[in-house]
């Protein structure tokens, strides 16, 4: 009987784990986070140990090294979690959100200024990577129409994969469509692809990189400029130089991979055949660091981001690796530029701007504000200044055509309200392994308890911001 009681006893336990195997799904890979989820309700994580890097709690993830690898994309900040789903917020008593409260008339116009005001000029602390303040220092016009080549280079080494008129013709409009959304009539993209076939570079991959540049390389056979020289001779025949301003190179994931491809130039005297021509250059889609998995058919938001940085935009900030920003995020989920960096650029004037100084700032200033990422009848952000070389800027977010807050780690909300100071003086921090990096950075966001999104108030020095509405906020300095 116990003999029997036994075989029973070990007949369940192998059921049941032959079961649980079977219920176990199969590791494969998911089109987007919204599909992951049907099956890994709160995402993947690579292992026990990954931390989420957004802002708030997530909800405990699955840890599968597998599946993760097959959805590393999914990963838009790199923490090591796919498709993370943050923990549910207590639900606010009655009357405590912003739209709760009656909207008041807007008045500011006693501390109203001139934009001339707000125009903080950058005089120590030059970055090389940008403009922090005016006036902006660019190698790419940041205003007018610029023309843009696209040329899709390969290598008897690393071929190319797939065919670039079919992956990339729709890039082109994407781009031209983006700078006419945002650049507010004062910026075109004027977007080429110059081949539909991958162009054969006349030697191995090793050849065109950027050893200094930190993508993957370490021996460098000739100068970035000898690179760029000779792939300029090899597109002559494709490309009508005259009048190009950017030439974006699209390399194999392969190159990238295993020799660091890259060419990085910010403004190269080159010959062609329509003379002597002035170009900046730029060609890698960060290859050395990202998975194979990512998605190199969809180009035109890195195009976006890195010609933003030849135009004068620092970018990666004021929080670099956030969903609000193609600058902060190319890949995140929204393409907006932010406010500060609009108006430098001079895209931004009135009535998207308005300029309020704290001097003037005797009462209490309210303001409804339209949405940096859909705009309308203005202000789209509100700079007030505190110094000569530091203002606060804050701006109202919303989902649009090119912003998807609701899926934003940041914010995960459809509305937010946003606020960060600018210090055109202060360095220009950038490193990402730095938790704390953001606020040794020239510019960061303000929080309200920790949350970029400020839902009732907040303070930076002695301005308090206080949210009155979806989209109206209140101004004002404490004693």
């Amino acid at each position: 009987m116990k003999l029997l009681k036994l075989a029973v006893a070990i007949f369940l336990a192998s059921l049941i784990a032959s079961t649980a195997a079977i219920a176990a799904p199969l590791p494969k890979s998911y089109n987007n986070c919204t599909a992951m989820a049907k099956v890994y309700p709160n995402g993947v994580a690579n292992s026990n140990k990954a931390s989420n890097k957004g802002v708030g709690a997530i909800l405990k993830p699955a840890v599968s090294p597998s599946v993760y690898k097959l959805n590393a994309r999914l990963d838009k900040d790199r923490d090591g979690i796919a498709g993370e789903v943050s923990a549910p917020k207590a639900k606010p008593q009655p009357g405590a959100t912003p739209t709760s409260t009656p909207r008041l008339p807007d008045d500011y116009e006693a501390a109203k200024a001139p934009l001339e005001t707000c125009r903080l000029r950058e005089s120590q602390n030059f970055s090389g990577a940008g403009a922090k303040g005016f006036p902006i220092r660019n190698s790419v016009p940041a205003t007018g129409e610029v023309k843009i080549a696209v040329a899709p280079i390969d290598f008897d080494n690393a071929r190319g994969v797939g065919n670039p008129k079919a992956m990339f013709t729709d890039d082109i409009a994407e781009v031209e469509a983006w700078a006419k959304f945002f650049g507010r009539g004062a910026l075109t993209y004027d977007a080429e692809l110059i081949s539909g076939n991958w162009i054969r570079a006349p030697r191995g991959a090793e050849w065109y990189v950027c050893a200094e540049c930190g993508k993957g390389a370490v021996v460098q056979r000739q100068s970035k400029d000898a690179a760029l020289r000779e792939l300029v001779k090899t597109i002559d025949p494709l490309l009508n130089f005259a009048g190009v301003d950017f030439v974006y190179f699209v390399f194999p994931y392969q190159a990238e991979r295993e020799f660091g491809t890259t060419v990085h130039s910010g403004r190269s005297i080159v010959s062609t055949d329509e003379g002597e021509q002035t170009i900046a250059a730029y060609g890698e889609m960060g290859g050395f660091a990202f998975p194979a998995t990512m998605d190199r058919t969809k180009i035109w938001d890195h195009l976006i981001h890195e010609i933003l940085h030849f135009q004068g935009q620092v970018g990666h900030g004021p929080l670099n690796g956030s969903d609000l920003g193609i600058l902060m995020n190319q890949w995140g989920q929204s393409k907006a530029v932010t406010g500060w960096e609009a108006f430098l650029s001079g895209w931004f004037t009135e009535p998207e701007v308005l300029c309020l100084d704290s001097a003037k700032l005797a009462s209490a200033a309210r303001v409804t504000l339209s949405s940096i990422d859909v705009f309308g009848a203005g202000p789209e952000v509100v700079f007030v200044r505190l110094s000569d070389r530091e203002l606060v800027a804050i701006e109202y977010r919303s989902n649009g055509k090119y912003t998807n807050l609701s899926e934003a780690k940041d914010i995960r909300a459809a509305t937010a309200l946003t606020a960060y100071r600018v210090d055109v003086n202060a360095l220009q921090y950038r490193n990402d392994a730095d938790p704390s990096g953001d606020v040794k950075n020239f510019w960061w966001f303000i929080r309200e308890s920790g949350n970029i999104n400020i839902t009732k108030s907040t303070s930076y020095k002695n301005l308090r911001i206080t949210r009155l509405a979806v989209n109206q906020v209140q101004l004002e300095l404490l004693n």
